[in-house]
């Protein structure tokens, strides 16, 4: 049975993958900083460059950020409102 076994320079093991013909017999990696907002979409073998992509908001971000819009209108119409009134 072929094991893939990642491992840093001190011998401490990252991952495991058992596998028949799934493991290959030769892999490469590379370490990246990769920012908050993106997500690893894949990487250039012939550069080693790692293409990243922006991270598409979850509905929660997508609920949060419409909140904050709503909530900036009402403080806007809010403030018109006591202006008319005086």
């Amino acid at each position: 049975m072929r094991i893939l076994i990642v491992y840093d320079n001190e011998g401490n093991i990252i991952y495991t993958l058992q596998g028949g013909e799934e493991v290959k017999k030769s892999y490469s990696c590379t370490v990246a900083e990769i920012g908050e907002n993106e997500i690893i979409e894949s990487i250039n073998t012939v550069t080693g460059q790692v293409i990243v992509k922006e991270k598409e908001p979850s509905e929660l971000e997508k609920l949060q950020t419409e909140n904050e819009e709503l909530t900036d209108k009402v403080i806007e119409l809010t403030a018109q409102n006591l202006e008319n009134a005086e």
